[in-house]
């Protein structure tokens, strides 16, 4: 299994709101199970934003995995068959990581967070599996 850090409030959205495609300036020949961690910052001003448009975020999580999700194609936003959400975004060297199976943990797994995909920690290993 590997782990994806996501700033609060995008990954709320992906367990929460039905939000299934992370856009990232780089791909990965990754595909599988994947833990969705909360970074240790969250991004204030977004959530101000969406709050004032009427999105509702209870207590966001940070640094802590928060939910497992399946990684199940990821592929560059100009690729002509691209059918992804409302939330893919389009521009050059965007790839969109499409998710299924998002499932949020009941409760969640502290631990630091990294850049790009890494590997959990044991002890979170053993508490997901």
């Amino acid at each position: 299994m590997r782990a994806l850090t996501l700033i609060q409030p995008w990954l709320e959205l992906i367990v929460s709101h039905g939000k299934r495609v992370e856009n990232r300036t780089y791909g990965t020949p990754y595909r599988g199970l994947l833990a969705l961690h909360a970074s240790a910052r969250s991004d204030k001003p977004m959530i101000r934003a969406m709050q004032s448009e009427g999105w509702s975020f209870p207590a966001l999580p940070i640094g802590a995995v928060v939910a497992v999700a399946e990684l199940v194609d990821v592929h560059s936003a100009d690729d002509s068959a691209c059918r992804c959400d409302a939330w893919a975004e389009t521009g050059p060297r965007i790839h969109h990581w499409v998710l299924d199976v998002v499932q949020a943990l009941p409760d969640p797994i502290r631990c630091p967070g990294a850049r790009r995909l890494w590997t959990p920690p044991t002890h979170v290993l053993q508490e997901l599996t």
